[in-house]
Protein backbone atom coordinates (compact mmCIF):
# COMPACT_ATOMS: atom_id res chain seq x y z
CA UNK A 1 0.00 0.00 0.00
CA UNK A 2 3.20 2.14 0.73
CA UNK A 3 3.80 1.89 -3.23
CA UNK A 4 0.30 3.01 -4.14
CA UNK A 5 -0.10 6.08 -1.99
CA UNK A 6 3.07 6.98 -2.86
CA UNK A 7 1.95 7.32 -6.28
CA UNK A 8 -1.48 8.89 -5.39
CA UNK A 9 0.78 11.71 -3.67
CA UNK A 10 3.65 12.34 -6.39
CA UNK A 11 0.94 12.11 -8.64
CA UNK A 12 -1.21 15.24 -7.06
CA UNK A 13 1.71 16.99 -5.79
CA UNK A 14 2.50 18.89 -9.63
CA UNK A 15 -1.29 20.30 -9.11
CA UNK A 16 -1.15 21.41 -5.15
CA UNK A 17 1.94 23.50 -5.97
CA UNK A 18 0.38 24.97 -9.11
CA UNK A 19 -3.03 25.67 -6.69
CA UNK A 20 -1.03 27.21 -3.99
CA UNK A 21 1.38 29.25 -6.08
CA UNK A 22 -1.45 30.96 -7.99
CA UNK A 23 -1.34 35.16 -8.77
CA UNK A 24 -3.55 37.44 -7.64
CA UNK A 25 -5.50 38.07 -10.78
CA UNK A 26 -5.74 34.73 -12.35
CA UNK A 27 -7.30 30.99 -11.42
CA UNK A 28 -5.36 27.35 -11.90
CA UNK A 29 -7.76 25.51 -14.48
CA UNK A 30 -6.63 22.32 -12.50
CA UNK A 31 -5.18 20.71 -15.53
CA UNK A 32 -1.42 20.48 -16.28
CA UNK A 33 -1.02 17.68 -18.61
CA UNK A 34 -2.52 17.53 -22.08
CA UNK A 35 -4.45 20.23 -21.28
CA UNK A 36 -6.44 21.16 -24.46
CA UNK A 37 -7.50 17.39 -23.94
CA UNK A 38 -8.35 17.98 -20.32
CA UNK A 39 -10.45 20.75 -21.47
CA UNK A 40 -13.00 18.19 -23.84
CA UNK A 41 -12.94 16.13 -20.45
CA UNK A 42 -14.90 18.75 -19.10
CA UNK A 43 -16.91 19.86 -21.56
CA UNK A 44 -17.86 16.69 -22.17
CA UNK A 45 -19.19 16.72 -18.51
CA UNK A 46 -20.77 19.80 -19.06
CA UNK A 47 -23.21 18.10 -21.09
CA UNK A 48 -24.01 15.74 -18.49
CA UNK A 49 -24.14 18.66 -15.80
CA UNK A 50 -26.87 20.73 -18.02
CA UNK A 51 -28.77 17.12 -18.21
CA UNK A 52 -28.38 15.78 -21.16
CA UNK A 53 -27.68 12.04 -21.52
CA UNK A 54 -26.54 12.03 -25.49
CA UNK A 55 -22.62 13.18 -26.22
CA UNK A 56 -22.71 15.72 -29.40
CA UNK A 57 -19.59 17.33 -30.57
CA UNK A 58 -19.64 20.89 -28.62
CA UNK A 59 -16.20 21.52 -30.81
CA UNK A 60 -17.68 21.41 -34.23
CA UNK A 61 -20.62 23.37 -35.07
CA UNK A 62 -21.86 21.23 -37.35
CA UNK A 63 -25.64 20.23 -36.73
CA UNK A 64 -25.58 16.07 -36.32
CA UNK A 65 -27.20 13.36 -33.83
CA UNK A 66 -25.93 12.45 -30.23
CA UNK A 67 -24.97 9.56 -29.34
CA UNK A 68 -24.68 7.54 -26.25
CA UNK A 69 -20.73 7.71 -26.03
CA UNK A 70 -18.36 8.80 -23.20
CA UNK A 71 -20.91 8.05 -20.96
CA UNK A 72 -18.48 8.07 -18.67
CA UNK A 73 -17.72 11.77 -18.48
CA UNK A 74 -21.52 12.82 -19.22
CA UNK A 75 -22.09 10.58 -15.82
CA UNK A 76 -19.44 12.28 -14.16
CA UNK A 77 -21.04 15.82 -15.31
CA UNK A 78 -24.41 14.53 -13.72
CA UNK A 79 -22.74 13.77 -10.19
CA UNK A 80 -20.76 16.69 -10.08
CA UNK A 81 -24.50 18.37 -10.56
CA UNK A 82 -26.27 16.42 -8.26
CA UNK A 83 -23.49 17.02 -5.64
CA UNK A 84 -23.19 20.66 -6.32
CA UNK A 85 -19.37 20.36 -7.42
CA UNK A 86 -17.08 22.14 -9.93
CA UNK A 87 -16.33 20.29 -13.17
CA UNK A 88 -12.54 20.65 -11.86
CA UNK A 89 -12.80 19.50 -8.54
CA UNK A 90 -15.07 15.89 -10.00
CA UNK A 91 -12.27 15.68 -12.75
CA UNK A 92 -9.56 15.34 -9.55
CA UNK A 93 -12.05 13.36 -7.80
CA UNK A 94 -12.18 11.08 -10.77
CA UNK A 95 -8.21 10.84 -10.94
CA UNK A 96 -7.77 10.31 -7.69
CA UNK A 97 -11.26 7.64 -7.20
CA UNK A 98 -9.93 5.55 -10.60
CA UNK A 99 -6.15 5.85 -9.77
CA UNK A 100 -7.20 3.69 -6.90
CA UNK A 101 -9.39 1.29 -8.72
CA UNK A 102 -6.12 1.44 -11.05
CA UNK A 103 -3.97 0.42 -8.66
CA UNK A 104 -5.89 -2.10 -7.31
CA UNK A 105 -6.52 -3.73 -10.33
CA UNK A 106 -2.36 -3.72 -10.73
CA UNK A 107 -2.12 -5.26 -7.66
CA UNK A 108 -4.60 -8.31 -8.26
CA UNK A 109 -2.99 -8.72 -11.56
CA UNK A 110 0.85 -8.84 -9.76
CA UNK A 111 -0.43 -11.13 -7.75
CA UNK A 112 -2.85 -13.35 -9.64
CA UNK A 113 0.59 -13.66 -11.88
CA UNK A 114 3.36 -13.92 -9.47
CA UNK A 115 3.90 -15.60 -6.19
CA UNK A 116 6.96 -14.70 -4.24
CA UNK A 117 6.50 -11.79 -2.55
CA UNK A 118 9.85 -10.33 -3.24
CA UNK A 119 9.07 -10.55 -6.89
CA UNK A 120 5.34 -8.71 -6.48
CA UNK A 121 7.00 -6.14 -4.92
CA UNK A 122 9.28 -5.43 -7.30
CA UNK A 123 6.50 -5.78 -9.96
CA UNK A 124 4.63 -3.17 -8.48
CA UNK A 125 7.24 -0.66 -8.23
CA UNK A 126 8.21 -0.84 -11.81
CA UNK A 127 4.52 -1.03 -12.76
CA UNK A 128 4.01 2.37 -10.91
CA UNK A 129 7.03 4.16 -11.43
CA UNK A 130 8.85 2.25 -14.69
CA UNK A 131 9.43 3.86 -17.57
CA UNK A 132 12.89 4.17 -20.14
CA UNK A 133 15.66 5.97 -20.40
CA UNK A 134 14.44 9.29 -21.94
CA UNK A 135 15.67 10.53 -18.82
CA UNK A 136 19.74 9.66 -19.65
CA UNK A 137 18.87 10.95 -23.03
CA UNK A 138 17.90 14.37 -22.07
CA UNK A 139 21.27 14.51 -20.08
CA UNK A 140 22.92 13.97 -22.96
CA UNK A 141 21.40 16.97 -24.84
CA UNK A 142 18.40 14.83 -27.11
CA UNK A 143 14.68 15.40 -26.70
CA UNK A 144 13.79 14.09 -29.66
CA UNK A 145 15.16 10.80 -31.82
CA UNK A 146 14.89 11.16 -35.60
CA UNK A 147 13.02 14.15 -35.08
CA UNK A 148 10.27 12.06 -32.66
CA UNK A 149 10.13 13.23 -29.47
CA UNK A 150 10.69 10.86 -26.42
CA UNK A 151 7.61 8.60 -25.26
CA UNK A 152 8.93 8.90 -21.14
CA UNK A 153 7.21 12.24 -21.88
CA UNK A 154 4.13 12.42 -23.25
CA UNK A 155 2.95 9.04 -24.52
CA UNK A 156 0.43 9.01 -20.76
CA UNK A 157 -0.91 5.94 -21.57
CA UNK A 158 2.18 3.33 -21.87
CA UNK A 159 3.14 4.46 -18.26
CA UNK A 160 1.48 4.43 -14.97
CA UNK A 161 2.37 8.03 -13.56
CA UNK A 162 1.56 10.12 -16.29
CA UNK A 163 -1.94 8.28 -16.90
CA UNK A 164 -2.66 8.99 -13.16
CA UNK A 165 -1.72 12.85 -13.88
CA UNK A 166 -3.50 13.65 -16.61
CA UNK A 167 -6.22 10.73 -17.94
CA UNK A 168 -9.15 9.08 -15.22
CA UNK A 169 -11.08 7.46 -17.94
CA UNK A 170 -7.45 5.49 -18.88
CA UNK A 171 -7.13 4.63 -15.64
CA UNK A 172 -10.83 2.93 -15.14
CA UNK A 173 -9.62 1.72 -18.67
CA UNK A 174 -6.97 -0.26 -17.82
CA UNK A 175 -8.19 -1.44 -14.93
CA UNK A 176 -10.98 -3.73 -16.53
CA UNK A 177 -8.56 -4.60 -18.70
CA UNK A 178 -6.74 -6.05 -16.39
CA UNK A 179 -9.77 -7.28 -14.09
CA UNK A 180 -10.83 -8.64 -17.77
CA UNK A 181 -7.66 -10.94 -18.07
CA UNK A 182 -6.63 -11.68 -14.78
CA UNK A 183 -10.34 -13.33 -14.39
CA UNK A 184 -10.35 -15.13 -17.99
CA UNK A 185 -7.26 -16.78 -17.17
CA UNK A 186 -8.76 -17.67 -13.43
CA UNK A 187 -12.03 -19.07 -15.26
CA UNK A 188 -9.55 -21.20 -17.75
CA UNK A 189 -7.49 -22.17 -14.80
CA UNK A 190 -10.20 -23.32 -12.64
CA UNK A 191 -12.58 -24.76 -15.11
CA UNK A 192 -15.01 -22.17 -14.04
CA UNK A 193 -17.66 -19.84 -15.57
CA UNK A 194 -18.08 -17.69 -12.81
CA UNK A 195 -15.04 -15.63 -13.51
CA UNK A 196 -15.39 -15.50 -17.05
CA UNK A 197 -19.13 -14.05 -16.92
CA UNK A 198 -17.77 -11.32 -14.37
CA UNK A 199 -15.06 -10.75 -17.05
CA UNK A 200 -17.02 -10.35 -19.75
CA UNK A 201 -19.04 -7.57 -17.84
CA UNK A 202 -15.45 -6.13 -17.10
CA UNK A 203 -14.79 -6.00 -20.75
CA UNK A 204 -17.61 -4.63 -21.51
CA UNK A 205 -17.13 -1.60 -19.25
CA UNK A 206 -13.78 -1.29 -21.26
CA UNK A 207 -15.64 -1.56 -24.64
CA UNK A 208 -17.85 1.55 -23.80
CA UNK A 209 -14.89 3.35 -22.25
CA UNK A 210 -12.10 2.51 -25.34
CA UNK A 211 -14.16 0.17 -27.96
CA UNK A 212 -10.46 -0.06 -29.59
CA UNK A 213 -9.50 -2.02 -26.72
CA UNK A 214 -11.76 -5.31 -27.68
CA UNK A 215 -9.16 -5.90 -30.18
CA UNK A 216 -6.43 -6.38 -27.13
CA UNK A 217 -8.79 -8.61 -25.54
CA UNK A 218 -10.02 -10.66 -28.27
CA UNK A 219 -6.60 -11.07 -29.89
CA UNK A 220 -5.07 -12.08 -26.54
CA UNK A 221 -7.62 -14.75 -25.71
CA UNK A 222 -7.38 -15.95 -29.56
CA UNK A 223 -3.86 -16.31 -29.94
CA UNK A 224 -3.43 -17.85 -26.36
CA UNK A 225 -6.36 -20.22 -27.41
CA UNK A 226 -4.15 -21.21 -30.60
CA UNK A 227 -1.01 -21.91 -28.04
CA UNK A 228 -3.06 -24.26 -26.31
CA UNK A 229 -4.43 -25.62 -29.32
CA UNK A 230 -0.80 -26.64 -30.77
CA UNK A 231 0.78 -27.55 -27.17
CA UNK A 232 -2.11 -30.22 -26.57
CA UNK A 233 -2.36 -30.86 -30.72
CA UNK A 234 -6.22 -30.67 -30.48
CA UNK A 235 -8.79 -27.98 -29.79
CA UNK A 236 -9.30 -27.01 -25.95
CA UNK A 237 -12.95 -26.98 -26.66
CA UNK A 238 -13.76 -26.88 -22.89
CA UNK A 239 -11.38 -23.46 -22.55
CA UNK A 240 -12.42 -22.08 -25.85
CA UNK A 241 -16.22 -22.30 -24.30
CA UNK A 242 -15.18 -20.97 -21.33
CA UNK A 243 -14.03 -17.86 -23.35
CA UNK A 244 -17.45 -17.23 -24.91
CA UNK A 245 -18.94 -14.76 -21.73
CA UNK A 246 -15.00 -12.36 -22.45
CA UNK A 247 -15.84 -12.50 -26.42
CA UNK A 248 -19.97 -12.41 -26.80
CA UNK A 249 -20.45 -10.10 -23.63
CA UNK A 250 -19.44 -6.83 -25.09
CA UNK A 251 -19.87 -7.42 -28.76
CA UNK A 252 -23.60 -5.74 -27.88
CA UNK A 253 -21.69 -2.37 -26.64
CA UNK A 254 -18.83 -2.62 -29.77
CA UNK A 255 -21.57 -3.20 -32.27
CA UNK A 256 -23.39 0.23 -31.26
CA UNK A 257 -19.61 2.37 -30.95
CA UNK A 258 -19.49 0.72 -34.50
CA UNK A 259 -23.13 1.80 -35.88
CA UNK A 260 -22.43 5.40 -34.07
CA UNK A 261 -18.90 6.08 -35.74
CA UNK A 262 -19.89 4.51 -38.92
CA UNK A 263 -23.43 6.02 -39.58
CA UNK A 264 -23.06 9.70 -38.17
CA UNK A 265 -21.18 11.77 -40.47
CA UNK A 266 -19.64 14.00 -38.00
CA UNK A 267 -18.08 11.06 -35.61
CA UNK A 268 -17.40 9.78 -38.59
CA UNK A 269 -15.34 12.49 -39.46
CA UNK A 270 -14.18 12.65 -35.86
CA UNK A 271 -13.03 8.81 -36.28
CA UNK A 272 -10.86 10.02 -39.36
CA UNK A 273 -9.24 13.10 -37.79
CA UNK A 274 -8.23 11.71 -34.22
CA UNK A 275 -5.21 10.37 -35.34
CA UNK A 276 -3.11 8.97 -32.69
CA UNK A 277 -0.23 7.10 -34.38
CA UNK A 278 2.39 5.20 -33.06
CA UNK A 279 6.17 7.00 -32.49
CA UNK A 280 8.85 4.12 -34.61
CA UNK A 281 9.75 0.87 -32.82
CA UNK A 282 13.25 2.63 -31.27
CA UNK A 283 11.16 4.82 -29.07
CA UNK A 284 9.18 2.42 -27.66
CA UNK A 285 12.40 0.13 -27.42
CA UNK A 286 13.99 3.30 -25.73
CA UNK A 287 10.81 4.26 -23.84
CA UNK A 288 10.77 1.34 -21.87
CA UNK A 289 14.68 0.50 -21.20
CA UNK A 290 16.06 -1.45 -18.81
CA UNK A 291 12.02 -3.61 -18.50
CA UNK A 292 12.40 -4.75 -22.41
CA UNK A 293 15.51 -6.86 -21.45
CA UNK A 294 14.45 -7.84 -18.38
CA UNK A 295 11.05 -8.81 -19.61
CA UNK A 296 12.68 -11.23 -22.07
CA UNK A 297 15.07 -13.04 -19.62
CA UNK A 298 11.30 -13.20 -17.22
CA UNK A 299 9.44 -14.64 -20.69
CA UNK A 300 12.56 -16.66 -20.70
CA UNK A 301 12.21 -18.14 -17.55
CA UNK A 302 8.88 -18.39 -17.89
CA UNK A 303 8.73 -20.33 -20.80
CA UNK A 304 11.45 -22.87 -19.71
CA UNK A 305 9.41 -24.10 -16.83
CA UNK A 306 6.19 -24.47 -18.86
CA UNK A 307 4.37 -21.65 -16.73
CA UNK A 308 1.34 -21.18 -18.54
CA UNK A 309 0.99 -17.94 -16.38
CA UNK A 310 4.20 -16.90 -18.34
CA UNK A 311 2.82 -17.97 -21.46
CA UNK A 312 -0.35 -15.75 -21.58
CA UNK A 313 1.96 -12.49 -20.26
CA UNK A 314 4.08 -12.92 -23.38
CA UNK A 315 1.01 -13.66 -26.07
CA UNK A 316 -0.50 -10.03 -24.00
CA UNK A 317 3.04 -8.38 -25.01
CA UNK A 318 3.45 -9.69 -28.69
CA UNK A 319 -0.67 -9.22 -29.56
CA UNK A 320 0.14 -5.87 -28.58
CA UNK A 321 3.18 -4.78 -30.24
CA UNK A 322 1.68 -6.09 -33.42
CA UNK A 323 -1.74 -4.30 -32.57
CA UNK A 324 0.61 -0.90 -32.22
CA UNK A 325 1.27 -0.81 -36.04
CA UNK A 326 -2.18 -1.88 -37.61
CA UNK A 327 -3.44 0.16 -40.34
CA UNK A 328 -5.71 2.02 -37.48
CA UNK A 329 -6.20 5.68 -36.30
CA UNK A 330 -5.11 5.29 -32.98
CA UNK A 331 -2.45 3.25 -33.18
CA UNK A 332 -1.09 3.80 -30.06
CA UNK A 333 -4.04 3.60 -27.76
CA UNK A 334 -3.16 -0.18 -27.74
CA UNK A 335 -0.03 -0.01 -25.70
CA UNK A 336 -2.43 0.96 -22.39
CA UNK A 337 -2.08 -1.57 -19.74
CA UNK A 338 1.08 -2.61 -21.46
CA UNK A 339 3.37 -1.76 -18.56
CA UNK A 340 1.48 -4.18 -16.36
CA UNK A 341 2.75 -7.43 -18.11
CA UNK A 342 6.27 -5.96 -18.78
CA UNK A 343 6.70 -5.17 -14.97
CA UNK A 344 5.53 -8.88 -13.79
CA UNK A 345 7.91 -10.36 -16.45
CA UNK A 346 10.55 -7.71 -15.64
CA UNK A 347 10.39 -8.43 -11.81
CA UNK A 348 10.67 -12.71 -12.73
CA UNK A 349 14.11 -11.97 -14.84
CA UNK A 350 15.28 -10.12 -11.98
CA UNK A 351 14.53 -12.74 -9.69
CA UNK A 352 15.10 -15.89 -11.94
CA UNK A 353 18.37 -14.50 -13.48
CA UNK A 354 19.83 -11.82 -12.30
CA UNK A 355 19.92 -12.34 -8.20
CA UNK A 356 21.28 -16.31 -8.99
CA UNK A 357 23.75 -14.53 -10.85
CA UNK A 358 24.56 -12.64 -8.14
CA UNK A 359 24.65 -15.38 -5.43
CA UNK A 360 26.66 -17.71 -8.11
CA UNK A 361 29.57 -15.60 -8.73
CA UNK A 362 29.58 -15.01 -4.53
CA UNK A 363 28.23 -11.52 -4.61
CA UNK A 364 24.86 -11.76 -2.91
CA UNK A 365 25.72 -9.10 -1.05
CA UNK A 366 24.77 -7.14 -4.28
CA UNK A 367 21.71 -8.21 -4.88
CA UNK A 368 20.10 -5.59 -3.23
CA UNK A 369 21.75 -2.77 -4.48
CA UNK A 370 21.81 -4.36 -8.03
CA UNK A 371 17.90 -4.24 -7.78
CA UNK A 372 18.20 -0.80 -6.41
CA UNK A 373 20.50 0.33 -9.58
CA UNK A 374 17.57 -0.97 -11.86
CA UNK A 375 15.14 1.27 -10.41
CA UNK A 376 17.71 3.95 -10.60
CA UNK A 377 17.50 3.37 -14.31
CA UNK A 378 14.25 3.22 -14.87
CA UNK A 379 12.36 5.24 -12.48
CA UNK A 380 14.44 9.02 -13.28
CA UNK A 381 12.11 9.59 -16.14
CA UNK A 382 9.06 9.48 -14.22
CA UNK A 383 11.06 11.90 -11.56
CA UNK A 384 11.56 14.26 -14.75
CA UNK A 385 8.26 14.18 -15.83
CA UNK A 386 6.75 15.35 -12.21
CA UNK A 387 9.33 17.86 -12.15
CA UNK A 388 8.82 19.64 -15.41
CA UNK A 389 5.09 19.37 -14.86
CA UNK A 390 5.83 21.45 -11.21
CA UNK A 391 8.43 23.51 -13.06
CA UNK A 392 6.08 24.28 -15.90
CA UNK A 393 2.84 25.04 -13.99
CA UNK A 394 5.09 27.87 -11.29
CA UNK A 395 5.33 29.44 -14.99
CA UNK A 396 1.59 30.37 -14.30
CA UNK A 397 0.88 30.66 -18.31
CA UNK A 398 -2.30 30.10 -20.04
CA UNK A 399 -4.11 28.01 -20.61
CA UNK A 400 -3.60 26.10 -17.07
CA UNK A 401 -4.22 29.22 -15.62
CA UNK A 402 -6.96 31.46 -16.54
CA UNK A 403 -7.35 35.55 -15.64
CA UNK A 404 -10.03 36.49 -13.92
CA UNK A 405 -11.53 38.51 -17.00
CA UNK A 406 -11.73 35.69 -19.38
CA UNK A 407 -13.37 33.71 -16.69
CA UNK A 408 -15.81 36.51 -16.45
CA UNK A 409 -16.40 36.94 -19.79
CA UNK A 410 -17.04 33.42 -20.06
CA UNK A 411 -19.29 33.31 -16.97
CA UNK A 412 -21.22 36.08 -18.88
CA UNK A 413 -21.94 33.52 -21.67
CA UNK A 414 -22.73 30.66 -19.26
CA UNK A 415 -25.52 32.86 -18.14
CA UNK A 416 -27.03 34.37 -20.93
CA UNK A 417 -26.55 32.34 -23.94
CA UNK A 418 -28.14 29.19 -24.46
CA UNK A 419 -26.06 25.36 -24.53
CA UNK A 420 -26.95 24.95 -28.38
CA UNK A 421 -25.75 28.90 -29.43
CA UNK A 422 -22.48 28.78 -31.41
CA UNK A 423 -19.91 30.95 -30.19
CA UNK A 424 -17.22 32.41 -32.91
CA UNK A 425 -13.51 32.48 -30.89
CA UNK A 426 -9.59 31.81 -31.47
CA UNK A 427 -8.46 28.19 -30.94
CA UNK A 428 -7.15 28.74 -27.21
CA UNK A 429 -10.46 30.78 -26.37
CA UNK A 430 -12.78 27.66 -28.02
CA UNK A 431 -11.23 25.34 -26.20
CA UNK A 432 -12.14 26.36 -22.87
CA UNK A 433 -15.51 28.08 -23.84
CA UNK A 434 -17.49 24.72 -23.84
CA UNK A 435 -16.20 23.54 -20.41
CA UNK A 436 -16.57 26.92 -19.01
CA UNK A 437 -19.35 28.27 -20.57
CA UNK A 438 -20.86 25.31 -21.92
CA UNK A 439 -21.74 26.36 -25.17
CA UNK A 440 -20.52 24.92 -28.86
CA UNK A 441 -17.64 26.75 -30.80
CA UNK A 442 -16.50 26.91 -34.30
CA UNK A 443 -13.17 26.30 -33.45
CA UNK A 444 -12.02 24.49 -30.28
CA UNK A 445 -9.90 20.64 -30.18
CA UNK A 446 -7.78 19.77 -33.24
CA UNK A 447 -9.64 16.23 -33.41
CA UNK A 448 -13.18 17.25 -32.35
CA UNK A 449 -13.55 20.33 -34.31
CA UNK A 450 -14.05 18.27 -37.47
CA UNK A 451 -12.86 19.63 -40.61
CA UNK A 452 -10.30 21.20 -38.51
CA UNK A 453 -8.10 23.10 -40.96
CA UNK A 454 -11.16 24.33 -42.77
CA UNK A 455 -12.72 25.95 -39.67
CA UNK A 456 -9.44 27.14 -38.61
CA UNK A 457 -8.81 29.13 -41.87
CA UNK A 458 -12.70 30.26 -41.94
CA UNK A 459 -12.17 31.83 -38.40
CA UNK A 460 -8.95 33.22 -39.37
CA UNK A 461 -10.15 34.76 -42.45
CA UNK A 462 -12.99 36.27 -40.30
CA UNK A 463 -10.68 38.74 -38.65
CA UNK A 464 -8.68 39.23 -41.61
CA UNK A 465 -9.57 43.15 -42.61
CA UNK A 466 -9.34 42.18 -46.12
CA UNK A 467 -12.47 39.79 -46.15
CA UNK A 468 -15.30 41.56 -47.37
CA UNK A 469 -18.60 41.94 -44.80
CA UNK A 470 -20.45 39.22 -47.67
CA UNK A 471 -17.51 36.64 -46.54
CA UNK A 472 -18.15 37.20 -43.04
CA UNK A 473 -21.67 36.82 -43.22
CA UNK A 474 -21.20 33.52 -45.27
CA UNK A 475 -18.90 32.23 -42.65
CA UNK A 476 -21.67 33.39 -39.87
CA UNK A 477 -24.56 32.05 -41.43
CA UNK A 478 -22.27 28.79 -42.62
CA UNK A 479 -21.00 27.79 -38.92
CA UNK A 480 -24.79 29.19 -37.55
CA UNK A 481 -22.75 31.58 -34.87
CA UNK A 482 -25.41 32.97 -32.53
CA UNK A 483 -22.12 35.32 -30.71
CA UNK A 484 -17.89 36.53 -30.85
CA UNK A 485 -15.96 36.24 -28.22
CA UNK A 486 -13.22 38.57 -28.29
CA UNK A 487 -10.26 39.17 -26.16
CA UNK A 488 -6.33 39.10 -27.25
CA UNK A 489 -6.08 36.07 -28.56
CA UNK A 490 -8.83 37.08 -30.93
CA UNK A 491 -6.76 40.38 -31.43
CA UNK A 492 -3.90 38.12 -32.61
CA UNK A 493 -5.62 36.58 -35.84
CA UNK A 494 -6.22 40.02 -37.24
CA UNK A 495 -6.85 43.68 -37.49
CA UNK A 496 -10.30 43.94 -38.34
CA UNK A 497 -12.69 46.73 -36.97
CA UNK A 498 -14.91 44.55 -34.70
CA UNK A 499 -16.42 47.55 -33.01
CA UNK A 500 -17.80 49.06 -36.46
CA UNK A 501 -18.69 45.49 -37.62
CA UNK A 502 -23.05 46.22 -39.11
CA UNK A 503 -22.73 42.47 -38.40
CA UNK A 504 -22.40 42.18 -34.84
CA UNK A 505 -23.27 44.46 -31.33
CA UNK A 506 -21.63 44.65 -28.77
CA UNK A 507 -23.72 43.04 -25.16
CA UNK A 508 -20.93 42.63 -23.11
CA UNK A 509 -17.04 44.46 -22.39
CA UNK A 510 -14.67 44.39 -18.96
CA UNK A 511 -11.25 43.25 -18.51
CA UNK A 512 -10.37 43.34 -22.02
CA UNK A 513 -12.59 40.86 -23.28
CA UNK A 514 -15.86 41.77 -25.31
CA UNK A 515 -18.48 39.31 -26.38
CA UNK A 516 -20.66 40.17 -29.62
CA UNK A 517 -24.05 39.39 -30.52
CA UNK A 518 -24.60 38.40 -34.06
CA UNK A 519 -27.18 40.82 -35.70
CA UNK A 520 -30.29 38.61 -37.79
Amino acid sequence: MAVVATALLVSSLPYLVAYWTTPSGFQFSGLLFHVEDGYSHLAKMMLGKHGGWLFYLNYSPEVHEGAYVNMLWILLGKFAGALGLSLNLMWHLARVGFGIVYFSAIIVTVNSFVEARAQRLIALVLAAFGSGIGWLLVLLGHQTIAGEWLTDFWLAEAYSTPTLVGFPHILLAIAMLLLTFVLAFKALETSSLAPSIIAGLCATLLVMIHPFAAATVDLTLVVYLLTLACRRKELPVRSMLLMVPVLALPIPALLYNLLVFVDNPAFRAWSEQNLCLSPSPILYLLGYGMLIPLAMLGALSFVSEGSEKGRFLLVWVLVVAVLLYVPFNSQRRFVEGTIAPLAILSARGIVAYIWPGLRRRGHARMIMPVTALIFALTIPSTLFFLVGLTVGALSHSPPSYQADSILKAMRWLELNTARDQVVLSSLSSGNQIPAIAGNTVVLGHWAETIHFEEEKQAVEAFFDRNTTDGERRHILERFRVSYLFYGPDERQLGDYDIESSPLLRRVYTDGGYAIFEVLP
